[in-house]
């Protein structure tokens, strides 16, 4: 069920979803203007203030208005988000992706005869650039594009070597500048963080950089292969944080506007990294500014505080004082349920937990 509220609580649009899908994401494009719903089989399902009577089941390259939503059993979806440039990424379990760009309702899907595409499911990804980079992952592979314009990809794979074969990247992010990447892969409290430098260096560079990272992948891009921002571009393993008993499991990865990596663990740790491109080394440390039993964390980008959930409240980090300045208050959850995303809206005044 897809429902649509007011700040009052009161119901401005419902509509029944296909019963056999599942949700894997729901989220607002940046200006407000259209809502994607996204099933595991049916695509996106599109909500747009301006017409709020229907919604707009998207699928690659085709879309259809209805009054109930249906089930695709041939577009599995594995992973979706919105770019700051009004752009929608779809990841596909067959390894391809979809893209729609609202502005110009521009629509965008690899093929199965693409070089490079991904030989299974995409996981996770992240836009970069402002919109202008696209990064996804699937299970042991990071890949980087112009979408849109050269989706090929030829000679962009990073492999994930790490001897489980159960792991696989979950989780993407770029820095502010898109120049570093953070990856998650893993399952559960065993995820292990790795971030890459992206940098415009010659190709031969790849074949004579060492890997520092279990994650021992060099990206390389060149030549039709649709690389970063130029001809050649190299993704170089930069640094790597795995959880143990003291600082537990990796809860969420932010970045800070000062191109600042925080990962928050579940025993209450910051580990605060950043990569110095001049001395090419990665600058760490670390503080605990709570209890354990974190479950969620995200930065609130209007001050600057980090808020983190605990049991029984939630504390706000302030990343330059290096210390909680406030803490609030939440109600215990009932005999089987935790606390597992908290979300700020864009204006800054309300977290969503």
């Amino acid at each position: 069920l897809l429902k649509v509220i007011d700040e009052h609580g009161k119901t401005i649009y419902r509509v029944q979803l296909p019963k056999e899908g599942r949700c894997i994401f729901l989220g607002w494009e940046p200006s407000g203007a259209a809502l994607a719903a996204v099933q595991d089989h049916g695509g996106a399902f599109l909500w747009f203030p301006s017409k709020p009577d229907c919604v707009q089941q998207w699928e690659g390259m085709q879309f259809s208005s209805r009054a109930t939503a249906k089930k695709n059993a041939h577009f599995h979806t594995c992973f979706a988000e919105w770019s700051t440039m009004r752009k929608l990424v779809l990841g596909l379990a067959d390894g391809n992706f979809a893209c729609w760009d609202l502005a110009s309702n521009e629509t965008f899907i690899s093929r199965k005869h693409f070089a490079g595409k991904h030989k299974g499911a995409i996981t996770c990804g992240a836009w970069g650039g402002r919109g202008a980079i696209l990064a996804l992952g699937s299970k042991n592979q990071i890949k980087v594009s112009k979408p849109l314009m050269n989706a090929s990809w030829e000679s962009t794979a990073a492999k994930l070597a790490l001897p489980d074969n159960e792991l696989s990247f979950q989780d993407l992010n770029f820095s502010p500048s898109g120049q570093t990447l953070s990856a998650l892969a893993g399952t559960s409290i065993f995820r292990h963080l790795c971030l890459y430098a992206v940098r415009e260096q010659l190709a031969e560079l790849a074949s004579r950089a060492s890997s520092r990272s279990s994650f021992s992948g060099i990206l390389t891009g060149g030549g039709g292969g649709g690389g970063v921002d130029g001809d050649k571009a190299v993704l170089m393993p930069v640094g790597e944080m795995r959880p143990d008993a003291t600082i537990g499991g990796i809860q969420a990865v932010l970045w800070l506007d000062n191109e600042m990596c925080v990962a928050v663990t579940s025993n209450g740790y910051l580990r605060f990294m950043q990569y110095a491109p001049g001395d090419g080394a990665l600058l760490e440390e670390q503080h605990k500014p709570c209890g354990g039993g974190v479950t969620a964390a995200c930065l609130l980008k209007t001050t600057g505080h980090i808020a983190i959930v605990t049991p029984g409240k939630i504390s706000f980090f302030d990343a330059i004082r290096l210390e909680v300045v406030a803490t609030a208050a939440i109600p215990p959850c009932p005999d089987g349920i935790r606390n597992i995303k908290l979300q700020p809206c864009e204006s800054g005044t309300k977290l969503f937990l």
